[in-house]
Parts: structure tokens; sequence; C-alpha cells
């Protein structure tokens, strides 16, 4: 069925009205904390959001809003700049070794924090915490400084993440190889002979002993014999040994609840330090008794206190179903802790 065409017919001069007069629009709307703007054509589009509105005139504008009907703003942005963010040090796939420091920008409009996360390979499924949140912005010095020094060889992902007070969300990486640690050469120490005196021997003096008579008492048999006291022992208390220090370690998974159903990106939050603290690491496993464990991070040496992020999950990367993420904690002894919690994965729409 082919659509219906009609023809109408217009007094001259008086022809239809353009777009910006139609009651339903799509408006360019910049965000710049809790207020709203229209976006001017030159604003990045990172930075707009469209959204649709029923438009009223200005007259009945007022009214609209009085009645739940939501108005765009009527004031257009002034200050609507492209984030600037990068990763200046280290260079896109350059090798790097030991403690890394970065150097880049976080330039953004309305800018509220930034943090720097690692991830094995060139195209991560999970996070590590390098360091952050930092809640001032950096125009070209240091971002952080990321150690090395436990990573294996070989492939990983540096990002830098900036946040603006509306919420929004901007990053950006490199690309990178974590090369061997070279190991230091120890050099032997040089043996020099002991020099052992040579002890000087002198001779002893031994004294005569001299004899002299041994007087016996006549014994007073009509004395009263005193009675011999008896020693009272008094015992020497014990020594106790006073304990090491204890081996403290805190481990907790605070964010997600278990539970919970997520969705896209998942920050995991939480805790793991103490003065036993070596390492951790992040995984998942299919609900209910997971067999195999999917790595979500490396093994993590920084420790997380009092609290923060413990690694950035793509939840997308996985089939929508239940899932056990558990975070594991390796004290310096070698021993393990681990917490757990039962999350929902549901990205399909």
């Amino acid at each position: 069925m082919s659509p219906v065409r009609r023809a109408e017919v217009f007094v001259k001069g008086r022809g239809p009205l353009s777009a910006e007069f139609d009651i339903h629009r799509k408006v360019r709307i910049f965000k710049a904390g809790e207020q709203e703007f229209l976006a001017p054509p030159e604003c990045p589009e990172q930075l707009v959001e469209l959204r649709d509105y029923v438009v009223y005139p200005p007259e009945g504008r007022q009214w609209a809003i009085d009645h739940g009907i939501p108005q765009p703003p009527t004031e257009a942005a002034t200050n609507c700049q492209a984030p600037d963010i990068f990763i200046q040090q280290p260079a896109e796939g350059q090798t790097v070794t030991g403690s890394v420091m970065l150097i880049g920008k976080t330039s953004l409009p309305d800018f509220d924090r930034y943090d720097v996360e690692y991830g094995e390979g060139h195209d991560p499924l999970g996070w590590g915490h390098v360091e952050g949140p930092f809640f001032t912005a950096v125009d070209g010095g240091p971002l952080a400084s990321w150690d090395t020094t436990r990573l294996a060889p070989g492939p990983f992902t540096l990002r830098v993440r900036v946040w603006d007070r509306s919420g929004r969300e901007f990053e950006a990486r490199v690309r990178l190889f974590v090369g061997a640690t070279a190991l230091t050469d120890t050099p032997t120490p040089e043996i020099l002979p002991t020099f052992t005196p040579t002890p000087e021997i002198l001779p002893t003096f031994t004294p005569t002993p001299e004899f002299l008579p041994t007087f016996t008492p006549t014994p007073d048999f009509l004395a009263t014999p005193t009675p011999t006291a008896e020693a009272t022992v008094t015992p020497t208390p014990g020594v106790t040994a006073t304990p090491p220090p204890g081996d403290a370690l805190v481990l907790r998974l605070d964010q997600p609840l278990d539970g919970d159903t997520v969705a896209g990106v998942v920050d995991i939050s939480g805790a793991a330090y103490g003065a036993a603290f070596a390492s951790y690491r992040v995984e998942l496993g299919q609900a209910p008794d997971p067999d195999v464990w999917l790595p979500l991070t490396v093994e993590i040496t920084t420790p997380v206190e009092p609290a923060g992020i413990l690694a950035s999950w793509n939840s997308t990367t996985v089939a929508d179903a239940t899932y056990i993420l558990r975070v594991v904690a390796t004290r310096l002894d070698g021993s393990q802790v681990e917490v757990r919690v039962r999350v929902s994965v549901q990205n399909a729409t």
C-alpha cells in the first residue's frame, strides 16, 4: 500500500513554519555541574546530550513547568570546551621497567577528579588501581607513579579516567609493554686474612697454702639449741615473651553488594591493606560454585586504604547470568584470604 500524498496551498509569504517552531523538538543540552544550558554548535559532541522536549511558546513555558512538562533551558553555554586529556609519558608502544612516572594532562571544563588504572594486555577485561582519586587537575605534569616490579613482562594498557561535576566520564589510554626487571649484580666481597695475635704465656703464681690449727669449741651441754631456720625459696617469675606484631590484613568488598544486579562498566570498591599485605587480585566465576575463575585483574601490589577502587570490570564481556565475584588477598607469608559476593549481570535490554 503506497502512502497517500496530498497538495496543500498556502498564501504567498505565509508558508509552513520552519523546524524551530515545531512543538516536538530534539534539543542539544550541555551540563555544567547541576546547571543545564543550550549547547552551541561549536560544543564538542562528547559533551552534548540530545533530549526530546515538548516545547511550549514563551507565554506557556511556566504553565508547562507547573504541570510537570519539562522545558529546555533558555540560556546558551559560553564555556563549552573539548576535554584535553592525554598521557604523554610513557609513550605508546614504549617498554618500561621498575617505577614509572606518568606525565600528562587532565584538563576538563567543570573538572571534578581523576584516577589512573592499568590492565593486562592491549584490550583488558578488567583494570587494576594505580593511584587516585586526585581532585586537582594536572596541566602537563606528573599524574601518578606506577610500580611494575611485581608484574610479569608483557603487554599492558594504562588509562587515566577523568570526571566532571555532572558525572560525565572521559579517558585517555596508552598501550605499552613491561620489560623484565634487570637484576643488580652484587659484588663478591674481598676476604682479607684475619690477624690473630699469638698470646703471651706468663708464669702463673701459685701461693703455698698456710696450714692453721682448727679450733674445736667445747660443747655446752646446758645450752638451749638454736633451731636452724628453714630457708624460704622465692620463685623466680617466669619470663613471658612479647608476641610479635600480628599479621594484620584488612580486606573488604564494599561495592557491588551481595545480590546486586550490574551492567556496563562496574567499579569494584573496597579495601586491601595492612602490615601483612602483599597483593590482591579480583576474579569472576559462574555461580553457585565456580570451578574456573576468570581473572579481572593481575596480581596488584599497591594497597587500597582506607577505601577506594579495587578494579573496574566491563561486564559486557560476559553473558547475562549470575556470577560469584571475589577479591583474594595474599599475605607476606604466602597465606591467602578472600571475600565474595553474588551478582547478576543484565546488559540485554
